[in-house]
């Protein structure tokens, strides 16, 4: 695995780290509470010393710099290991322990060197949980722009990669997350999100870095469990994709103090924002990813910014578009790219960022500097000549009584192609009147020509809908 580092973060990052935040943490406030998993509660002391313990240890067996997998659960054995790789100098690489044996080892080959544990049986070399029991000395503290984690995508548009992160980048991430949102020591962030996947390891970065509490109730995402949580008052904070915030309005959130809720991962219907207001959530829309080291721009307002307008850049952020011509602005409309400290190194297959990421996605910037992402520049579908972003289509679909939708485009000999797609419906809506509905918002050539209803969309392990699958199947208009 080659980490030739571009050395962009040195000189810009916050001195304090996210695992020098846990030292400071555990030494002026060791009281305070760090992960509280189902009820349990783990204080920064308890977890510094667990920390350390385990790093030095890992710093006995395992040379400096190489990169680590570890099965990455919602618990807080991951929260210490995940801490502790960072605190030895080495690099996390956090794995699904419920996707296939297969695909771990794919994911394993060339951005591993040794794995934690027995779920690796191709990794080169594996060390067992008994052998890293015990401590040592740590000896030379990381450094801003060496590697803290490789984390993989969601693989949403295509085959998971892995994305290199310095301790830069994630204590950044960290920092502009605190102030954008205005994060204290006394916040409580339920940790709802997968912890191999960037949205949900940005959760221990923030809390870590502002000494509030992690909070656990359960292994996987369960609605009942969550609901329970969001009601109880216990939290203040929590990340969810759409399709599962959906799912917990439904079954009643109505907590007794309000929660703030970053949705990201695709857009939000406006009708989510209203209804989780009126049941006492704020609701704020997000965009990043892992490349951007989750968050890059958000909402403060959980009002102003419904559907796909995802608010304004973290500070330290900056967010131009780029034309078709390859000339940047910070107004208008085209790809955008995103430049900062929160910008990853690049990705294990050698490719390098520099400071700047160019996406794959489609957007506006107004004056005022907020971002509206339109979506990604592939799934652009050119149907009679006009140019059809899909995902604005599903925020009109949504808005005529559609619960979820994926719109994507196919061949067509009259039009060129032609918009179809799948749509989960709310109680009292059909195929017929959604489709009437949007003939009477819309213009034409933004009106699927053919639509067909299911009863649930697939969903990816954080709870995205598993877009790729559903243009897949072979529905009977196609």
């Amino acid at each position: 695995m080659c980490r030739d580092l571009c050395g962009y973060c040195s000189e810009t990052m916050p001195v304090d780290l996210i695992h020098t935040a846990l030292m400071r943490h555990a030494s002026e406030r060791p009281d305070l509470v760090a992960v509280c998993d189902r009820g349990v509660d783990v204080t920064y002391g308890e977890l510094w010393e667990r920390v350390s313990t385990l790093a030095g240890a890992l710093t006995r067996d395992i040379a400096p710099g190489a990169a680590v997998a570890y099965i990455a659960g919602r618990n807080p054995e991951t929260v210490v290991v995940h801490h502790a790789l960072a605190v030895a100098g080495l690099i996390g690489v956090p794995m699904n322990g419920a996707a296939p044996e297969g695909e771990r080892n794919a994911q394993c080959e060339g951005a591993v060197d040794v794995s934690i544990g027995d779920a690796f049986p191709a990794c080169p070399r594996r060390i067992e949980a008994t052998s890293i029991a015990g401590s040592a000395m740590i000896q030379d503290a990381p450094q801003p722009d060496s590697v803290h984690s490789v984390v993989f995508t969601s693989g949403t548009s295509g085959t998971p990669r892995g994305v290199m992160l310095s301790h830069g980048n994630v204590a950044a991430a960290a920092d502009g997350a605190a102030s954008h949102l205005g994060l204290t020591a006394r916040d409580r962030w339920l940790g709802a999100l997968p912890l191999f996947h960037v949205g949900g390891l940005a959760v221990l970065w923030r809390m870590a870095f502002v000494g509030g509490a992690v909070v656990f109730e359960g292994d996987d995402f369960d609605v009942g469990e969550m609901i329970r949580a969001i009601n109880s008052g216990s939290i203040s904070w929590i990340s969810m994709v759409p399709t599962m915030l959906q799912r917990v309005l439904v079954r009643g959130a109505a907590p007794s103090v309000r929660v703030s809720v970053l949705v990201g991962g695709g857009p939000v219907d406006p009708g989510l924002v209203a209804q989780g207001s009126a049941q006492g959530l704020t609701i704020l829309p997000t965009y990043g990813m892992s490349e951007t080291t989750s968050q890059a721009v958000t909402a403060t307002d959980g009002g102003a910014w419904a559907a796909t307008l995802a608010g304004q850049p973290l500070p330290g952020v900056t967010v131009e578009v780029l034309d078709t011509d390859g000339v940047s602005s910070t107004i208008g409309t085209g790809r955008l790219v995103i430049s900062g400290p929160t910008v990853a190194i690049g990705t294990v297959d050698g490719e390098r960022f520099d400071g700047r990421y160019v996406t794959n996605d489609i957007g506006n910037i107004d004056e005022t500097g907020a971002v509206r992402v339109l979506g990604r520049a592939d799934d652009v579908v050119i149907t009679g000549g006009e140019n059809v972003h899909p995902q604005e289509v599903e925020d009109a679909l949504r808005s005529c009584g559609a619960t979820g939708a994926v719109v994507w485009g196919v061949e067509d000999d009259e039009w060129g192609e032609v918009l179809v797609g799948a749509v989960t419906l709310g109680p009292e809506a059909t195929i017929s009147s959604v489709l009437d509905k949007m003939r009477s918002r819309v213009a034409p050539h933004r009106v699927p020509k053919r639509l067909w209803s299911v009863d649930e969309f697939p969903l990816l392990p954080n709870e995205k809908i598993d877009r790729r699958t559903v243009r897949a199947t072979p529905f009977p208009f196609l």
